[in-house]
């Protein structure tokens, strides 16, 4: 008689609930692979990517806004002055980039191999430069200090989380760290996306 190994007594159990409570016939599943096959499809087939590091600086600058209202509603105040000179340094780097996507579309002919290979590294790889090693404050497991499933609020997002957390807690020092973690690493993007290979 052979014992059942814990791992596929696991195994058995995680595909009788798929199959029977959480995604009956797989519909999900079957949906999210298609959304990530045609994400891959779009992706491989442009010349250039289109990530728009300008854009994400804008969307930055609304974020700062919301972390100063929720801090001034919890009774405190928070300096981003450091997140807001970096989402600046962002915004000309993603400005810069814009400019060197232009010119090397196909149609301008004025890129060689290496230069689009570089503009594609750089593009795809500068969202790398938004996380921390450290991780989040009470969650080291999420490294993005943009974006992460807010510690009280189950999966809904939360933007800067780990300024948010510090300011629901109405831990200031915390708060006032977290944001020099943000400008560090925004600034970090904004160097990399304009540096050249």
């Amino acid at each position: 008689m052979s014992a059942v190994s814990p791992l596929s007594f696991f195994l058995f159990f995680l595909v009788t609930y798929v199959q029977t409570q959480s995604d009956p016939g797989f519909y999900y599943h079957q949906t999210m692979a298609q959304l990530w096959g045609l994400v891959t499809l779009a992706l491989g087939d442009r010349w250039v990517l289109d990530f728009d590091y300008q854009e994400l600086a804008k969307e930055l600058s609304k974020y700062t806004s919301h972390i100063e209202e929720l801090a001034a509603e919890a009774g405190g105040s928070v300096n981003v002055t450091p997140i807001e000179n970096a989402i600046i340094l962002l915004a000309a780097a993603g400005a810069s980039i814009n400019q060197e996507r232009a010119r090397c579309l196909p149609s301008s002919n004025s890129c060689n191999s290496a230069t689009l290979r570089s503009l594609n590294d750089r593009l795809a790889f500068a969202e790398r430069r938004l996380t921390s090693p450290a991780g989040l404050p009470k969650r080291p497991w999420y490294k993005n200090v943009i974006f992460a499933p807010g510690y009280e609020t189950g999966y809904a997002a939360d933007t800067f989380p780990g300024v948010v957390d510090a300011i629901r807690d109405r831990n200031w020092a915390l708060a006032d760290s977290q944001i020099v973690v943000i400008a560090a690493c925004v600034t970090n993007a904004a160097s990399f996306l304009v540096a050249t290979a």
